[in-house]
C-alpha cells in the first residue's frame, strides 16, 4: 500500500504502531503492535507484552465474568510472548511500546537479546497537557542509562526525543507540536552489569537485610532467655 510506496521511495525504514489481528475464525486475537517496514519490502513486528489493565484488557474476566459487562468499552488485546527485535541495516533494535518503558526489567531483555539501540513508540494524548507526558519522557532517560543504549522516542502528541547512553537529551520536541527530529546515533553491543543481571544487587541486599534481621531477633530472644534464667537462679 501507500506505506510501502513511501518506504521504497524514501529508502527509509519505518516503524509505526498499529493494531494487528491474528488467528482464524473463532480464535481471533488482537495485538498492540510495533510494525517495522524495510525498503527491501521485509517486515517485522513486536507484540506488546505488558498490557494496561482496564485499558487494553480486563483482568480476571474469566473468574469475575460480570466485570466485562461493566467495562464493555475496554479493549480485548492479547499480550505478546517474545522480545522480538527489528533489523535495521546491519544491526537490530528493540521497540518497547508505550508504558512498557517504565519497566526496567522488560526493557533490559530487549538489549540482552541483541538490541544495539532502542526505539519506543507511544501515544500520550490521553494525558493531555498535564505533567504525565514529561514524567513519561523522563523515565525513558533511565532506560537509556541503565543499558547504555541510544534511545529514540516517538510520541504521537509529544514528547519525542533522542537520548544518548549517558542520559543526555540530544534533541526533544514540544508537547502538542507537529515537528520532526533528526540526529545521529551509534549502535552498541556492550552489556552493562544491569543488562546482564537485572535487579541482582537489590535482591541480594534485601536477602542480606532479611538475614541480619532474623539473626538479630534470634540473638535478642536468646539473650532474654539467659536473663530470665539468671533471674530465677538469684
Amino acid at each position: 500500500g501507500r506505506l510501502y510506496q513511501f518506504v521504497q521511495g524514501t529508502r527509509c525504514t519505518l516503524l509505526l504502531g498499529t493494531n494487528e489481528k491474528t488467528g482464524t475464525h473463532g480464535n481471533i486475537q488482537y495485538h498492540n503492535t510495533a510494525l517495522c517496514l524495510s525498503p527491501d519490502l521485509s517486515r517485522s513486528r513486536y507484540y506488546k507484552m505488558h498490557l494496561v489493565p482496564f485499558g487494553e484488557y480486563t483482568p480476571y474476566k474469566k473468574i469475575f465474568f460480570f466485570i466485562e459487562k461493566m467495562t464493555h468499552a475496554i479493549g480485548d488485546v492479547t499480550p505478546g510472548t517474545q522480545y522480538s527485535l527489528h533489523q535495521f541495516e546491519n544491526t537490530k533494535f528493540g521497540s518497547p511500546i508505550c508504558y512498557e518503558i517504565i519497566f526496567p526489567n522488560l526493557v533490559r531483555k530487549f538489549v540482552k537479546k541483541g538490541a544495539s539501540f532502542l526505539v519506543t513508540i507511544t501515544n500520550d494524548g490521553w494525558y493531555g497537557k498535564s505533567a504525565a507526558p514529561y514524567q513519561h519522557f523522563s523515565i525513558s532517560v533511565l532506560r537509556a542509562v541503565e543499558n547504555r543504549r541510544y534511545l529514540l522516542r516517538a510520541a504521537t502528541t509529544g514528547i519525542s526525543g533522542i537520548i544518548d547512553p549517558f542520559g543526555r537529551i540530544l534533541s526533544k520536541s514540544e508537547l502538542m507540536t507537529q515537528t520532526h527530529l533528526t540526529g545521529n546515533i551509534t549502535p552498541s553491543q556492550k552489556l552493562t552489569f544491569y543488562t546482564k543481571f537485572g535487579d541482582l544487587l537489590p535482591r541480594a541486599s534485601l536477602t542480606l537485610t532479611a538475614m541480619f534481621l532474623i539473626l538479630t531477633l534470634a540473638k535478642r530472644k536468646d539473650e532474654r532467655k539467659k536473663f530470665r534464667f539468671k533471674s530465677k537462679s538469684h
